[in-house]
C-alpha cells in the first residue's frame, strides 16, 4: 500500500502529465475530437520525443490513478505522429476506463477518436473506422448530437467511400424516401462551411451530365451553421484509378472521349466561376454502359479555408498562401499544378483554370500510361504524336506556357477525335 505522501507525489506527477498535454493540444490547435488537419500536419521530431517521455512517465504511474481522458489525449498524439499500434492500445485503455465509469461521453470521445486515426492510417482503414464511428453513435441524443458529422437518423451509414480535398464520403441509405446516397461530411477544418454549401449549390443549378447531381445540403447544427454536410446522388461507378489499376491503360481513342467528357463538365464549372483545384483519376467516376460509357466529376475542392479570392476578368482565381507543408493545400502531389503545391520558383503565380489544365494533361497521361509521369522513351515510342503533344502544351510547368482555359482544351479534343 502506498502511504499518503507518496500518493500525493503521485496525483501531482498526474496532474503535471495532464499540464503538458493541454499545452500540446493547445500548441497543435486541437481540443477533445482531433480534427482532420491535425493528421495532414503531423507531429515535429520535438513534439514525438515529448510523446514518448510522457508516456514513459504514465507507465510508472499505478493504473488506479488514471482516467480515460489522460489516456485518450496520449493514443491521440501516438496516431497523430503515425504510431497506430500503440495509439490503439491506449485507445482501448481509455475505452476500460470510461466503460468502467460509465462516461457515456468520454465513452463516445473514444470511439470518435479511434474512427478519425483509423481513416488516418496508410492506406485507411475504412470499414473499422466506419465500426467505430458507429459506435460512437450508440448513445443518449445529446451525445449523439455531438458526435454525429451528418443527420444519421435521417442517413444511415452503411460504408465509408474516402475522403476528398475537403470531406469524408459515406455510403448511407435513406431512411425516409428509401435508396442509397452519398452524404460528404465537410470537414470544417479545412473548409469555409458557409461557402462550400454556396458553391455546391452553384454547381447543383448547372444541372450538368458530368457531375452527381445534389439531393440535399444541410448543417447538423443549423442555428449555429455548424458541421455542414452535402447528400447527393450515389453514382454506382469505379474511380479511374482503380479502373486503370485493375484493367491498364485506356486506348487512344477512349481516352480522347473521356478527356473530352472532363472538358465539358470543367468547363461548365469554370463559367460558374468554380475551379476544380483537385483533378486526378480517383475523383473521376466511371463505368461503362451498352452504348459506350458515363462519367461523373466529383469532390471540387469548395471553399478551401487559406486561399485568398479575388477576381480577375469573369473568373474568380486563387493564391495560394500555404506550401506543401501547409495543412490545406488543394490538389496532390502528382496532378497538382506547380502554382497550386506552393513550389519554389512558381509561388508568384496566380491558381486559376490553367492549373486545372495542368491536373487535366497529368490525369491523361495516367489513363495512357499508368503513371501521370511517362518516361521520354515511352513517349517517343507511342504512335499518336499529336496527343502527346498536345497533353504536353497541357503540363508546362510556367502557367503562361500552358493551354490557358478548357475552351483551348476542347478545341484541340474535338479535332483530335475528328470534330
Amino acid at each position: 500500500a502506498k502511504t499518503r505522501e507518496e500518493l500525493e507525489k503521485l496525483q501531482e506527477m498526474v496532474l503535471r502529465i495532464e499540464s503538458r498535454l493541454r499545452r500540446l493540444q493547445q500548441s497543435k490547435k486541437i481540443s477533445e475530437k482531433v480534427n482532420f488537419a491535425s493528421y495532414i500536419q503531423g507531429l515535429t521530431p520535438q513534439e514525438i520525443q515529448e510523446v514518448s517521455q510522457i508516456r514513459q512517465e504514465v507507465s510508472q504511474i499505478p493504473e488506479e490513478l488514471l482516467n480515460s481522458s489522460l489516456y485518450r489525449d496520449l493514443a491521440n498524439f501516438y496516431a497523430l505522429s503515425g504510431s497506430h499500434g500503440e495509439a490503439e492500445k491506449l485507445f482501448q485503455r481509455a475505452l476500460e476506463k470510461a466503460k468502467k465509469s460509465r462516461q457515456e461521453r468520454e465513452e463516445a470521445l473514444v470511439y470518435y477518436n479511434l474512427f478519425l486515426s483509423h481513416l488516418a492510417k496508410t492506406p485507411p482503414d475504412l470499414s473499422q473506422a466506419l465500426e467505430w464511428y458507429q459506435k460512437s453513435l450508440s448513445f443518449s441524443p445529446e451525445v449523439i448530437r455531438e458526435m454525429e458529422l451528418f443527420d444519421s437518423a435521417h442517413y444511415k451509414p452503411l460504408s465509408i467511400l474516402g475522403m476528398g480535398g475537403f470531406g469524408i464520403d459515406f455510403l448511407c441509405e435513406d431512411q425516409y424516401l428509401g435508396g442509397k446516397v452519398v452524404v460528404k461530411a465537410i470537414q470544417e477544418e479545412l473548409t469555409n462551411s458557409e461557402e462550400a454549401l454556396k458553391e455546391a449549390r452553384m454547381l447543383h443549378k448547372l444541372h450538368s451530365p458530368y457531375m452527381v447531381p445534389l439531393k440535399g445540403c444541410n448543417f447538423v447544427l443549423p442555428h449555429q451553421k455548424k458541421k455542414a454536410y452535402l447528400v447527393m446522388e450515389y453514382f454506382p461507378g469505379e474511380d479511374l484509378e482503380k479502373w486503370v489499376k485493375a484493367h491498364g491503360a485506356f486506348p487512344a481513342e477512349r481516352a480522347l472521349e473521356i478527356g473530352r467528357d472532363i472538358s465539358r463538365g470543367i468547363l461548365e464549372a469554370h463559367r460558374a466561376k468554380i475551379l476544380h483545384r483537385d483533378l486526378k483519376p480517383s475523383n473521376i467516376l466511371y463505368r461503362e454502359t451498352e452504348k459506350g460509357f458515363e462519367l461523373k466529376i466529383i469532390d471540387f475542392g469548395l471553399a478551401l479555408k487559406d486561399d485568398k479570392y479575388f477576381q480577375e476578368g469573369n473568373l474568380y482565381v486563387v493564391s495560394q498562401r500555404t506550401g506543401i507543408l501547409g495543412s490545406s493545400f488543394a490538389g496532390t502531389l502528382d496532378f497538382g499544378a506547380p502554382e497550386q503545391l506552393g513550389k519554389p520558383g512558381f509561388t508568384q503565380f496566380q491558381v486559376g483554370p490553367w492549373s486545372d489544365v495542368y491536373s487535366f494533361g497529368r490525369l491523361m497521361f495516367y489513363l495512357l500510361f499508368q503513371t501521370p509521369f511517362p518516361n521520354p522513351e515511352e513517349l517517343f515510342d507511342y504512335p499518336h504524336k499529336d496527343l502527346v503533344r498536345f497533353l504536353s502544351r497541357c503540363i508546362y510547368d510556367h502557367p503562361g506556357k500552358r493551354l490557358q482555359n478548357f475552351e483551348e482544351v476542347l478545341k484541340e479534343l474535338e479535332g483530335l477525335l475528328g470534330g
